[in-house]
């Protein structure tokens, strides 16, 4: 878990891109608030391991916003109950319940159907906020925290330094 904290804390203040964590960031709400119990949640993960984003923010905001579902359970049920009883949307799931293996994506339960919708539509403003997040944190935290007295003596006790010169 330190070396999770050591990469994501490097890449925020690195040469990461800030695209590839504010990717991280809206991926990593579309899975947390998906339930994992069905086929889409995996097909998203193998997806998100693909392609290029900070996959140590990704696995660390993922299990953060896995704690929420509790707390939007109900506000998922009801946006997929709405999207699952659209009349012009009906023939299109009783057509992809009739290819094989699409059931067990689950995207006909309610709370599925609306994680997939709140998060697709959450995605441009999750990102938004993950770029403004790193910039904030380099431009404006990051001086600050290393001016600090605290830091400073910290730095010079040698498992800091080598925690600080970790590389993976």
């Amino acid at each position: 878990m330190l070396k999770l904290l050591i990469k994501i804390l490097k890449s925020l203040n690195g040469n990461s891109h800030p695209g590839e964590i504010a990717h991280a960031v809206s991926l990593a709400l579309l899975l947390g608030l998906m339930p994992k119990t069905n086929a889409l949640f995996y097909l998203v993960t193998v997806f998100c391991l693909f392609i290029r984003i900070n996959k140590a923010a990704f696995i660390l905001l993922t299990l953060l916003f896995s704690m929420l579902t509790s707390v939007t359970d109900p506000i998922l049920d009801s946006v997929g109950w709405w999207v699952l009883n659209l009349e012009c949307l009906k023939p299109v799931f009783a057509a992809l319940l009739e290819i094989p293996f699409v059931g067990f994506t689950m995207f006909n339960y309610t709370i599925v159907m609306g994680a997939l919708v709140c998060g697709i539509l959450l995605y441009i403003p999750a990102y938004g906020l993950g770029r403004l997040f790193v910039w904030l944190f380099r431009a404006k935290i990051i001086p600050v925290v290393r001016k600090a007295k605290i830091i400073m003596i910290l730095s010079k006790i040698p498992l800091i330094q080598k925690i600080a010169n970790y590389q993976d």
